[in-house]
């Protein structure tokens, strides 16, 4: 569709708005990548940015265990590759474990599909915990397995770990 231009030919229709959240790519209403969608519903009351034309998605009307899966498999992945954050970062990236087990708790009930992806992602993560005399975080049930273990790829969660002495005395990984 040709540009709308004034006498003098130039285009009088607004430049695409820049999303300062998504790394400065430009954000149109048409557009609903999770990564914008992630980072641009900050809030109820839209993007922390302060940009204005974006469609504002109410998060309560979003299906929150595909974001959680989403995140989980991030952190999953995250762990494998040798997880960069200390211990207090590593705990506070479970909440998507967390909010899944909560949701499960609640009745949802997942499709084959789902319980395919959260079986294979629990079982990589738990190959790589190294087992904590204690919860990591407060007094987690045993079975919710990852407050109970730290990533043996993550030297700094290991480091933070041994020196609280939830491990067996060791070096990191």
């Amino acid at each position: 569709m040709p540009g709308r231009t004034t006498g003098a030919g130039k285009d009088t229709r607004p430049a695409p708005a820049r999303h300062r959240d998504c790394g400065g790519s430009p954000v149109r209403r048409d557009e609903r990548s999770r990564r914008a969608a992630r980072s641009c519903v900050a809030s109820p009351r839209g993007p922390s940015c302060g940009m204005t034309n974006f469609i504002r998605l109410d998060p309560a009307t979003l299906p929150a265990f595909p974001r959680h899966l989403d995140a989980y498999r991030e952190l999953v992945d995250d762990v494998e590759d040798g997880y960069l954050g200390g211990l207090s970062d590593y705990v506070n990236d479970l909440y998507c474990r967390s909010a899944i087990q909560a949701e499960l708790d609640a009745g949802l009930a997942l499709s084959a599909e789902y319980q395919a992806q959260l079986r294979d992602l629990d079982e990589r993560l738990k190959r790589l915990l190294l087992p904590a005399r204690a919860s990591i975080h407060g007094d987690a049930p045993r079975a919710h397995f990852w407050f109970h273990g730290v990533p043996s790829t993550a030297t700094e969660v290991v480091r933070d770990a041994l020196g609280l002495a939830l491990l067996e005395g060791g070096s990191p990984a």
